[in-house]
């Protein structure tokens, strides 16, 4: 009969021993089966991925966006509490002061500015008030639109006196229109443009052809 040595290393007292009977077998341990996915189901998957991570991308964009609005907001709120706290009454007060300062350093950064943003300000101040940018715009442009037709028609009519073959003689179309567009350039500009198609003006050529019946109209 086989003999069993017993390990003097157990401690009968600590060990627990469990005892399997018919009634009772061991319980079988679960497998783990890799799903086997086709490509159409990979293909799917991937979308609903992809389509995941585009929709978390938008929304921290969202989020981005939203913070850099209340930051810039923050800022301009600063800065016009700042523009009071330096005794200033309102905004209009301190952009009238600035635009007509008379102090050399001042006035170098503000022409500076407006040089490079001065195009910006203006569609700016275009889109919150149309009405004053297109009141001033008209006015402005027909006194100085004005002032350069007189300067052409003075131009264009004839000395008193000449004789017709003399006229003819030093009639010359380069001339003309040089000397026209030197004396009245923002007139010269609109009579082309009024004279023909816009979308047609980058196939033309020939421009000064176009604009002289317009010109000639203040002779």
């Amino acid at each position: 009969m086989a003999q069993f040595k017993r390990n003097e290393n157990i401690d009968l007292n600590t060990t627990s021993f469990h005892i399997y009977t018919p009634q009772e077998p061991p319980k079988k341990r679960a497998q783990l089966v890799a799903w086997q996915f086709t490509a159409s189901e990979m293909a799917a998957e991937q979308t609903c991925l992809v389509s995941e991570r585009k929709s978390q991308d938008a929304a921290a964009a969202q989020t981005a966006l939203r913070r850099a609005h209340e930051e810039h907001a923050a800022h301009l709120g600063n800065a016009l509490h700042g523009i009071k706290d330096a005794g200033f009454g309102s905004l209009a007060e301190f952009l009238v002061e600035m635009m007509h300062t008379t102090d050399q350093q001042h006035s170098a950064h503000i022409s500076r500015t407006l040089g490079t943003h001065g195009q910006q300000l203006l569609e700016g101040i275009h889109i919150r008030q149309p009405g004053i940018t297109n009141s001033w715009v008209t006015s402005t442009a027909s006194q100085l639109l004005i002032n350069e037709g007189k300067k052409l028609a003075a131009f264009l009519h004839p000395p008193s006196g000449q004789e017709v073959s003399e006229l003819l003689s030093n009639w010359s179309l380069e001339r003309i229109l040089v000397k026209a567009k030197k004396l009245a350039p923002t007139l010269c500009t609109f009579l082309c443009h009024v004279s023909m198609d816009p979308r047609l003006i980058s196939e033309r050529r020939d421009l000064d052809l176009v604009c002289i019946p317009c010109i000639r109209l203040f002779t």
